[in-house]
């Protein structure tokens, strides 16, 4: 995942939220700082854009407890309790849910 669809998503995501507070440009680039490098290396754009859409799709049923990019890592990643378990690595299951649930446009777009 580079740095810029990250920032993007992350954005994007508590741009339509009127729960999640906006986030500007340099708190933005400070997460992508905190997030492991195994999990930048195993997450593509493609992976983020949807798990970002995800997130938007479901936002009235999720838990506004959790830190905005860790919600979002949750579509992505087997979890424990609701959070993501980086660990436990990518859901068994992933490419048949991004299939499932986008259309091929919607996931180039990212590219």
């Amino acid at each position: 995942m580079q740095a810029k669809a990250f920032t993007g998503g992350l954005r994007a995501v508590a741009s339509v939220s009127k729960y999640a507070k906006k986030i500007d440009d340099d708190s933005a680039q400070f997460i992508w700082l905190t997030i492991d490098k195994k999990v930048k290396d195993e997450v593509s754009d493609e992976m983020w854009v949807w798990a970002v859409k995800k997130t938007m799709e479901s936002w009235k049923q999720l838990d506004h407890e959790a830190p905005l990019h860790i919600t979002v890592l949750s579509f992505l990643y087997r979890n424990r309790d609701g959070s993501p378990e980086f660990s436990w690595g990518l859901k068994d299951n992933l490419g048949e849910l991004m299939l499932a649930g986008s259309s091929p446009l919607s996931l180039g777009a990212a590219s």
